[in-house]
């Protein structure tokens, strides 16, 4: 092969230099590849280590001690939960309504089921004898009359206060609507020469006690037909009814003496 106006080319030369570069590029090109593995690797004597974490000695006991059934906090805090209840699965009870826990200080989803527990056991009406019932100063020295349980269904009695109760305000009782004078919700009542408060605390159909004892009602018949309910409410209706058409016809007779 001649170049335009130069000496003449030896391919066979050329063709050999072409090649001998051609190889050592690609033997270049394969140590970088090589090392740039081996520094991801972390094998690399260039690559910086990560420094090591120091764990305290109290840390690393804790993390290699066996964990059985949790802290001591956590088994004291279940001694206490399981105390709550008795062997049959419910919350601690105290029958007595002087030494009784408010409802609402049960929680909130353990409240069904104490009410239930409770209207199991009915009120507390302790089997005594007219005579064993203490006496105290009312004017005269009186006791509590054990007919009355008879009279009124919704009374309950206490033993270690002397004191009588309301058994369905204390169960369904709205503390909104309460009020702290009422003594058969709150303390307990003793004045035993003053029997009307009995009547008093019960009240008209649309007192406190009448929802309270509407809502016991309910309870304990969840399943009641809706024709019953209507007739419930109409029966109230015509009782408010009447009340509202006996003070009306008082008013008019009033008027016109």
């Amino acid at each position: 092969m001649k170049r335009k106006n130069g000496p003449a080319i030896d391919l066979n030369a050329f063709l050999e230099r072409a090649a001998a570069k051609k190889r050592q590029t690609k033997n270049q090109s394969n140590q970088l590849q090589l090392v740039v593995f081996q520094g991801q690797s972390g094998s690399g004597t260039n690559m910086p280590s990560e420094p090591e974490v120091q764990i305290p000695e109290t840390e690393r006991a804790a993390s290699t001690e066996p964990d059985i059934g949790g802290t001591s906090e956590d088994n004291e805090s279940g001694d206490e939960s399981s105390d709550e209840y008795d062997d049959d699965g419910n919350c601690d009870i105290e029958h007595d309504p002087g030494l009784r826990t408010p409802i609402s200080g049960y929680a909130v989803n353990d409240q069904d089921p104490v009410r239930r527990t409770f209207i199991a056991l009915g009120p507390c009406r302790p089997k005594m004898k007219k005579e064993d019932f203490p006496q105290h100063m009312c004017g005269v020295m009186r006791h509590f009359q054990p007919k009355w349980f008879d009279e009124f269904k919704w009374l309950e009695y206490s033993v270690d206060r002397d004191a009588a109760y309301c058994f369905v305000c204390y169960l369904f009782k709205d503390t909104n609507k309460f009020t702290s004078g009422d003594s058969f919700v709150n303390g307990g009542f003793r004045n035993w020469n003053m029997k009307a408060r009995f009547r008093k605390h019960a009240g008209e159909i649309n007192s406190a006690h009448s929802e309270d004892e509407e809502k016991h009602n309910m309870f304990i018949t969840p399943k009641a037909s809706i024709s019953e309910s209507i007739a419930l409410s109409n029966a109230q209706f015509k009782a408010r009814y009447l009340a509202r058409l006996k003070w009306s016809l008082k008013c008019i007779r009033y008027i016109l003496r």
